[in-house]
């Protein structure tokens, strides 16, 4: 996923992808998580591009290297105390990339996007607490930066990622009764929340994202 996004960043092409995640903490008492990354709207350039050697000084991977490298990362998500049936797949025919696992608490889900985040990063950051779940409250946070991501490079405009859309939904056994964030809506059988921006907000001030869930 890093690398096509470089991919897409090389040449201008940033305005249209979707991530999702879902968070999901079931009646039986199961608990699982996914994002997903979907990049289908470049299909076409993508085929090309990923025919290519090299752009510029960046190595375009083949589709072998980057499911070598979903592999690795696969087994270090399963080796985390609390993680099962931990998976990381690559559909190159739409170009949709998912990570997707079961988790025994927030404790390991926070040590799962960790992982993630430090994925083949040469500057490992500790332990991310992006998510909490005490006394019937459940909270999505994230720290904004000390610097505008926008403003620290100048190359990125923040008008280019305004169609790139972000979700974050999160699923429970127990009606929700009160919601933080404005933007965050409630569905229709009171048992799910999901908040949306754009990648232009989430990379300006991440905290737009965050939101504490409050269940009967």
């Amino acid at each position: 996923m890093k690398y096509l996004l470089i991919i897409l960043l090389s040449f201008g092409l940033h305005s249209c992808f979707d991530i999702i995640e879902e968070i999901n903490f079931n009646e039986n008492g199961s608990k699982t998580f996914s994002y997903k990354i979907n990049l289908g709207k470049y299909k076409f350039t993508l085929d090309n591009i990923i025919k290519l050697d090299s752009i510029g000084k960046f190595k375009i991977p083949s589709e072998d290297e980057i499911r070598a490298d979903l592999n690795v990362l696969q087994g270090k998500l399963n080796k985390i105390e609390g993680i099962s049936k931990a998976s990381c797949t690559a559909d190159f025919e739409y170009y949709i990339f998912k990570i997707t696992g079961s988790f025994k608490d927030v404790h390991a889900l926070n040590k799962v996007y960790t992982e993630i985040y430090n994925f083949k990063r040469k500057e490992k950051v500790p332990l991310i607490e992006a998510y909490s779940f005490e006394n019937k409250v459940f909270e999505r946070r994230e720290k904004d930066p000390k610097t505008n991501i926008f403003a620290r490079n100048t190359f990125l405009k923040e008008n280019q990622f305004t169609e790139g859309k972000i979700m974050i939904l999160a699923r429970f056994p127990n009606q929700v009764l009160s919601v933080s964030n404005l933007a965050t809506k409630i569905s229709k059988n009171g048992k799910a929340v999901l908040t949306k921006c754009s990648a232009a907000q989430l990379m300006k001030k991440p905290s737009t994202i965050n939101c504490q869930v409050k269940l009967k």
